[in-house]
């Protein structure tokens, strides 16, 4: 199993999630324990504010997500690399 770090901010007003997300929270799902998911999982809602000072990026830090968050051009380029045993869920 490898961990792939996608995403780090790189100045502190990029905007990053550190909540978790109710959705999450309240079925108590883990996706950073190297374990697959093997129940189908609805779109996970995932809110924020953003504040006037901060910048939304492409890449949103988001670490109360309990695993990694991906945009859709990196998630094509993780199976472009064949990075096969990566597990993908839909979030909103």
């Amino acid at each position: 199993m490898y961990w792939i770090m996608l995403s780090e901010r790189s100045d502190e007003y990029e905007v990053s999630i550190d909540h978790v997300p109710p959705v999450i929270d309240e079925n108590d799902w883990r996706f950073d324990e190297g374990e697959k998911v093997s129940i189908d999982l609805p779109v996970i809602p995932i809110p924020f504010r953003m504040n006037p000072d901060e910048i939304l990026t492409d890449n949103i830090v988001a670490f109360g997500v309990r695993g990694l968050l991906v945009n859709e051009k990196k998630k094509r380029f993780l199976i472009v690399l064949h990075r096969n045993r990566c597990s993908f869920f839909l979030q909103s």
